[in-house]
């Protein structure tokens, strides 16, 4: 059992360099010898039983040279290249403006999630909660993946939450009766409208889902697509307020 500079045990496998470092190490169950240095005296401890956790239960632990960087990168090319291009791209712009900066050159299993949640802390008041929710999912599935391929012991956003609330998207307005009798007339003079409106038939909001629909629904199918284009339907609008 190795001792630490003041000479006292700090356990099987575990001692401390000249500068001041402990190192832990073991022999794995093939015969090869894997160990790692620290700072502080517990994470030596805690890694070490991890390690031979990992052992027993024929996990592979990540070589300590493999930062969250190079996994990053083997994730998205490998492992979720079958996703949409456009997650994807999601998922690299999400980890190139927020994730790297933060623990990008980190080793990957040395990230826990008090590095996870300092990710999702610097982007507080810069940021839109929506935004910091893909983060979240992205950085999430990166580290299950890590977790699930044997590369870590423990997955770092357990217990991790991101509290900023997403904008609920605003409730679509509908035309009144009276509104919509009021854009028909303003059609009917309006400059904008290349050919006449006629055959009129008003729409309830239970007809309709959006204000364009609604607005292409009091155009007659003969002449909505030709007269009402989303440009026109929008410069009719104006007309109608001004």
């Amino acid at each position: 059992m190795d001792k630490s500079l003041k000479g006292k045990e700090c356990g099987t496998g575990i001692g401390q360099r000249e500068d001041g470092r402990f190192y832990a190490r073991f022999v794995n169950k093939h015969g090869k010898r894997q160990g790692k240095y620290f700072f502080v005296l517990a994470e030596a401890r805690n890694w070490l039983e991890d390690a031979r956790y990992a052992d027993r239960h024929d996990n592979m632990f990540a070589p300590a040279d493999i930062i969250l960087d190079t996994w990053f990168e083997y994730w998205i090319d490998n492992i979720v290249g079958d996703l949409a291009p456009n997650t994807r791209r999601n998922y690299r712009e999400r980890y190139i403006h927020n994730i790297q900066p933060v623990i990008g050159s980190m080793l990957l299993a040395e990230i826990k999630p008090m590095h996870c949640k300092m990710v999702l802390n610097k982007m507080g008041d810069k940021y839109a909660g929506s935004t910091i929710r893909q983060v979240y999912i992205a950085m999430g599935a990166m580290l299950k993946s890590a977790l699930m391929n044997d590369l870590i012991a423990k997955h770092p956003m357990n217990g991790v939450r991101y509290t900023k609330p997403i904008r609920a998207v605003e409730d679509n307005k509908y035309l009144t009766i009276e509104e919509q009798q009021r854009f028909l007339e303003t059609a009917k003079r309006s400059h904008n409208a290349t050919k006449p409106v006629s055959n009129v038939s008003l729409c309830t909001p239970s007809d309709t889902h959006t204000p364009q629909e609604q607005l292409r629904a009091a155009c007659s199918p003969k002449c909505c697509k030709s007269c009402l284009d989303t440009q026109v339907l929008k410069r009719l609008w104006i007309d109608m307020f001004m």
